[in-house]
């Protein structure tokens, strides 16, 4: 008879007793392997999270608060060969039932047809008509929305200007829509959309791009362009593709042609301002070293004028080269109002803006260098930037600037001065000296001016297109699905940190394996003893007990892998219904995988075994 076989029929013959060490065995193997399981399954959730919230996207581009063409996409299209979807992505609040259901932080997304390629969908979002809407689960759970019901959306509102940039209104930041709900998108269908990592689902809402861009008096805009496929191209890549696609238009800039403003005859001269009012750095830059004459200019809204008892309110001032650091030329019909001549000073009051859009008021005070006729480029209302509330006012009394204005100290003669000549600057001073008073983050010039040769719109739109690179303006391009995955993988070994919470259980199990297998050998010292007064020698013996150690070993773990997945479903099933609340995800899903249970199943074997050996020894 073999040792293996006769330490089989005494594994047999003492079936009840090596069941209780198998007992121990299975718990330990259902405690090791129910902790890798565990992690596997967080690990496969998290993944999984990613795929519902990003749909197919593979790269996002962000304006962050730059607004953009949504044409950007279709050019950024053609030449990466990439599909590229806009969105104009904005923040608002939503309430139904007459106010009583309210969301104070919902994600509103313009979106057209094209979002239905990284959706994986046919014609869910691509059919949405004028208010109709398509809200997440979660946000019709919340505000008892069903498909046919209205709701009322605040959005705020959407606007080419930073925020807090000097004479430009805060007020009026929200748009009211009420709108209708066509359907409600699960996570299958990007309910869950989010091109943030967060396990949280956002409260999502999609509404058509053109009657978002409607909504925020705009036309063909977005701040978001997500790029879908199989293989992404490299960051690399896109930055260059997105320099060549980049136009003016996306940066916020117009160029136009001003004839007749300068006083040569035959001079022609393109101005280049933006819609964001200050001109940035990175863009101004750019014309350093080009041959085209070039002047930049600065105009800024002053609170007053004032000379001895006199003042007048209110009123643009703009830059003129060749003018002294404390010197001012002002028009004659400004001259006539407060009754100054030529070597006369007078003191210039302006805000400032400062932290958490805090105006200071400071004064500077200016000799009259001269007396201007309101002609050529005296007269020139071209150099007023466009701010809305100001510059397209009706009347001084309509004016709704980012800065107070007492309307009582508006006279009949500045209507006047108003009605006929808009805005036109009433005082030049130098550019130096408005710079270092006017500085501000948002640019030093409201307008540049080129003359020459050169200058043509498109020299200067070829000049932008060449020189700009968009990541100087802010814009950014982030690999959203590989960062995705790697938050996923790489942050925490979630098998580990698992099998870390459960280490004092594991041993418990491992040392009540030892006990039942000391047990075991107690019952059984008269077997012991026979087999020694037969002839059988201690190391024979030990033999023979690690061999039918071995066979109970790999019984036990058997059930062992099977209570694991019973525990680990349980656990999973308490997470997403009783414990919902608190973990707050509808994401997590089990995951067995076949090696994780060998795994677990040998290595609580083996270190069951090896425990039994030690315990022999």
């Amino acid at each position: 008879m073999t040792k293996f076989y006769f330490a089989l029929r005494t594994f047999r013959f003492y079936i009840l007793q090596n069941l209780t060490v198998a007992l121990g065995v299975a718990i330990s193997t259902a405690v090791l392997s129910g902790a890798l399981i565990i992690g596997d399954s967080v690990t496969h959730s998290l993944e999984r999270g990613t795929s519902l919230r990003l749909g197919s996207t593979q790269i996002a581009i962000s304006g962050k608060d730059r607004i953009f063409t949504s044409g950007l996409a279709e050019t950024l299209q053609d030449d990466l060969g990439f599909d590229c979807t806009p969105l104009l992505q904005l923040p608002g609040s939503a309430s139904a039932d007459g106010g009583r259901l309210r969301i104070n932080q919902v994600r509103v997304n313009g979106v057209d047809s094209r979002f239905d390629r990284i959706a994986g969908t046919e014609s869910l979002y691509g059919n949405l008509e004028g208010n109709e809407v398509v809200i997440s689960e979660n946000m019709a759970a919340r505000l008892e929305l069903r498909e046919g019901d209205f709701f009322v959306l605040r959005v705020r509102k959407a606007s080419v200007f930073p925020l807090n940039t000097p004479f430009v209104s805060a007020d009026n930041t929200t748009v009211s829509l009420r709108v209708k709900v066509k359907s409600i998108a699960g996570a299958s269908r990007l309910g869950r959309f989010s091109i943030k990592i967060s396990q949280t689902a956002p409260y999502n809402i999609f509404i058509p791009l053109d009657h978002l861009n409607q909504a925020m008096d705009l036309e063909g805009r977005a701040n978001l362009i997500l790029l879908s496929g199989e293989d992404a191209p490299g960051e690399d890549f896109i930055r260059d593709a997105l320099r060549r696609s980049w136009g003016p238009e996306d940066a916020g800039l117009h160029i136009q042609n001003l004839p007749g403003i300068n006083v040569l005859p035959g001079i022609n001269v393109v101005e280049l301002s933006s819609e964001r009012v200050f001109i940035e750095p990175a863009i101004a830059n750019l014309f350093e070293e080009t041959g085209a004459e070039k002047q930049y200019i600065l105009t800024y809204f002053v609170n007053a004028f004032r000379h001895m008892a006199k003042e007048t309110p209110y009123s643009f001032v703009s830059t003129l080269d060749g003018i002294k650091n404390d010197g001012i030329r002002i028009n004659n019909w400004l001259a006539r109002d407060l009754g100054v001549k030529k070597g006369d000073s007078l003191d210039m009051d302006y805000f400032v803006p400062g932290p958490l859009r805090r105006l200071e008021e400071h004064s500077i005070k200016l000799v009259v260098e001269d007396i201007l006729a309101m002609e050529g480029i005296y007269a020139d209302v071209n150099l007023v930037p466009d701010l809305p509330g100001l510059s397209d006012a009706g009347n001084c009394r309509d004016w709704e600037a980012g800065i107070p204005i007492d309307l009582n100290k508006i006279r009949e003669k500045d209507e006047d001065y108003w009605n006929r000549y808009r805005g036109t600057p009433k005082a030049f001073i130098s550019p130096e000296t408005a710079k270092e008073i006017w500085k501000n983050r948002f640019g030093d010039y409201t307008a540049i001016r080129f003359s020459g040769e050169l200058a043509t719109e498109e020299n200067i739109a070829r000049m932008i297109r060449e020189r700009l690179d968009p990541a100087d303006l802010g814009i950014t391009t982030e690999r959203v699905r590989e960062k995705g995955f790697e938050a996923a993988r790489g942050g925490v070994d979630f098998s580990q940190l698992f099998l870390s919470l459960s280490f004092f259980v594991l041993v418990s199990a491992i040392i009540l394996t030892l006990l039942l297998f000391r047990l075991n050998l107690h019952v059984r010292i008269s077997q012991a003893g026979t087999l020694a007064a037969m002839g059988y020698s201690r190391k024979l013996i030990r033999q023979i007990y690690l061999a039918e150690a071995a066979f109970t070993a790999l019984i036990g773990g058997i059930p062992g892998i099977f209570l694991a997945i019973v525990f680990t479903r349980g656990v999973f099933y308490m997470l997403e219904t009783l414990w919902s609340d608190i973990v707050r995800t509808s994401i997590l899903q089990i995951s067995i995988q076949p090696l994780t249970l060998l795994t677990g199943y040998f290595i609580s074997v083996l270190i069951s075994w090896l425990g039994i050996f030690l315990l022999l020894k």
